[in-house]
């Protein structure tokens, strides 16, 4: 607990400027160090340096100090192979992914998206072995990473309470300024759209901590409550549709596991009913109109030439899905750009899922579509488990977010393949032993001349 307040602390700090230009390199080179003294506070910041500002003209980023972090404590401890023991369920399942994106990407001359695989799949591996290193304590570790995503509302609240000047280690000319009257709230380390995602995780946590909870409480709905109040203004105040559109899709599948499940109660509309009320109560008090006000004229604008609820990707998402038709088997075609004009090199596909179609085709697009259904595919059948349905609606959240932004390189999607990875392992060991125990009663009945009792 003690280094997790440690951890959550020098987080915090790095978001006002005065400090951040002082002191950012070694409180991010001091937190890489010491965060992985215990597994907790470790996944705490592997995950909150997927949101917390970069040091300026440094040749790493805080994640991958993160990582590198690890290593050392894995070596030091005599504990690296519990990377590829635990992580096996990750990198056996994107493996056929692997070698054929980055096999498509190094034929068409692209050298980085290789070694960006890599450091995600290790990224969401290490998650894998600071879980089991916890002695498998899922709840607390999902908690830690909710709490490192939390960490991205802290130039929110900067402003809104008028705290200081906050950081923002990008450029604003660029990206925007979030100190702008009017201005979508971004991050330290981004703009809007890398507030929106970790905040539509927060949310989907408090609702679904709620109401997925076997017994319900006052504590838990005080708990869910307050997650709410904190994360839902600053997800309105990002602008993110579709950080938004991935939290209604998470209700939604929640509402879904409750119903088959036999589980639906009224813990569902009373969820409803706090986020009502949040919005009630924040939304003239901390200005999110304000902020609303650009976004909603620019999509009465772009929905007005494109026709559209998500105007303003689908020329990005017309363009991406044209580019693999050009190539539909090894990828690499040519994308005729129809925005972003004089500006081609700031073009995306905004969807992840067509990123690993251009450089892969078809088959890399299944690939990656396989591997990001495999955890829900695997765990379906322990939808019952309040813990796994929770962790399912939180995990859903972010593989829809990472379809409306290009997100290969955004952690939480792979920190949580590696968190629902560990609960594969329960159902795997429980259809073992009892192969085990079969195996063993069918060879004491012939051993004794009976035949095996029938279960």
């Amino acid at each position: 607990m003690v280094m997790c307040m440690v951890v959550i602390a020098g987080c915090i700090s790095l978001h006002f400027a005065a400090l951040f230009h002082q002191l950012v390199l070694p409180i991010e080179v001091g937190l890489s160090l010491f965060s992985f003294a215990t597994p907790i506070s470790g996944l705490l910041y592997l995950s909150a340096a997927q949101v917390i500002p970069d040091p300026p003209e440094f040749p790493l980023s805080c994640a991958q100090m993160a990582v590198a972090g690890f290593f050392v404590w894995q070596l030091m401890t005599g504990k690296a192979m519990d990377l590829f023991r635990w992580g096996r369920p990750l990198w056996m399942t994107v493996a056929p992914f692997f070698v054929w994106g980055a096999g498509m990407s190094l034929m068409h001359g692209d050298y980085q998206f290789g070694l960006l695989l890599v450091f995600s799949i290790l990224t969401g591996c290490a998650v894998a072995a600071l879980v089991a290193q916890s002695g498998n304590r899922l709840v607390t570790c999902v908690a830690a990473f909710l709490v490192g995503q939390a960490l991205a509302m802290c130039l929110f609240w900067i402003l809104k309470l008028h705290l200081g000047e906050p950081t923002q280690s990008f450029d604003i000319e660029l990206y925007g300024d979030s100190t702008m009257a009017g201005a979508r709230i971004g991050t330290a380390r981004g703009n809007a759209n890398m507030l929106g995602p970790p905040m539509a995780l927060v949310c989907m946590a408090a609702i679904g901590w709620f109401f997925s909870r076997p017994k319900q409480s006052w504590l838990a709905g005080l708990i869910s409550l307050a997650c709410l109040a904190a994360a839902l203004p600053p997800l309105l105040g990002s602008g993110c549709r579709g950080g938004i559109i991935s939290l209604a899709w998470g209700v939604i599948f929640l509402l879904v596991i409750s119903v088959l499940a036999g589980r639906f109660s009224v813990g569902l509309p009373l969820a409803m009913a706090a986020v009502a009320a949040v919005l009630l109560f924040g939304w003239h008090r901390f200005g999110l109109d304000e902020h609303w006000q650009e976004m909603l004229e620019r999509q009465e604008q772009e929905q007005a030439a494109e026709g559209t609820i998500v105007a303003g990707r689908t020329l990005e998402w017309t363009a991406a899905w044209k580019g693999i038709l050009d190539s539909p088997l090894v990828g690499g075609g040519t994308v005729q750009k129809t925005s972003f004009f004089g500006m081609e090199e700031m073009w995306m596909s905004h969807s992840t899922y067509l990123d690993a179609g251009l450089v892969g085709g078809f088959p890399g697009m299944a690939l990656f579509c396989w591997f990001v259904l495999k955890p829900i595919l695997e765990l379906w059948r322990r939808k019952r488990e309040p813990v796994v349905a929770w962790l399912l609606a939180i995990y859903l959240v972010s593989i829809v977010s990472i379809g409306t932004t290009s997100s290969m390189q955004s952690k939480h999607f792979w920190i949580l393949w590696g968190l629902a990875s560990i609960a594969f392992l329960p159902a795997v060991a429980r259809f073992k032993n009892r192969r085990k125990r079969r195996k063993t009663e069918i060879g004491a009945a012939s051993a004794g001349g009976r035949k095996p009792a029938v279960q």
